[in-house]
């Protein structure tokens, strides 16, 4: 289902990974597990807008190597759409 109340829904819904319409469906699409190794080049890949624009700070491959065991994942037909860093605050 798609809302005829969105600028362009059909172009958004067909030419984007997310889409903008609602799945109906008796499976889940999303998936939420830790980190490792293997999804370090996903998390670049969503971190690099955001640090060209100066909202993230940079991280480099190495360091996210070092604190991997630190991030959560949600990933979409195998593909990270999104991901967290918890650490600890004493």
């Amino acid at each position: 289902m798609i809302s005829y109340q969105e600028n362009d829904p059909l172009l958004r819904e067909l030419f984007s990974h997310e889409g903008i319409g609602s799945q109906i469906t008796m499976e889940n699409c999303e998936q939420i597990r830790r980190a490792n190794i293997n999804d370090i080049a996903g998390i670049l890949e969503l971190i690099q807008p955001l640090k060209q624009q100066r909202i993230l700070i940079c991280r480099s491959r190495e360091q996210l190597e070092i604190e991997i065991d630190k991030f959560t994942i949600i990933e979409r037909e195998n593909m990270i759409i999104a991901f967290v860093a918890l650490y600890d605050y004493l």
